[in-house]
């Protein structure tokens, strides 16, 4: 397996990426409920993926994206939209992920 992300609740997560262990400490928010967050960190770590980040930055969007789900009632309602997210990591140092075209 190239890459296992493993996702540490209030701690963070971390991955082993090619033999290397990647630490990314979770964001400071107030926990209201925990439901899907380690669905929606796996989703993001995905989608940074697929965007070109590399395994440190995907991990810290994967956290993040999981840290804001986790701030009001029920796994869907911690979804933000990919606006809200892109706002969030600007305002908190994250990388920019650049766009990249689909392939068929």
């Amino acid at each position: 397996v190239p890459i296992a992300v493993v996702t540490c609740g209030a701690e963070g997560a971390i991955a082993a990426v090619d033999g290397e262990l990647l630490r990314a400490p979770a964001f400071a928010t107030e926990t209201v409920d925990t439901t899907g967050a380690g669905d929606l960190l796996c989703a993001a770590f995905v989608w940074a993926d697929l965007a070109g980040a590399n395994p440190h930055a995907a991990l810290s969007w994967a956290v993040l994206y999981g840290s804001l789900s986790v701030s009001v009632p029920t796994g869907a309602g911690g979804a933000v939209t990919r606006d809200r997210l892109i706002e969030e990591a600007s305002r908190r140092g994250l990388p920019p992920l650049e766009a990249k075209e689909r392939t068929a």
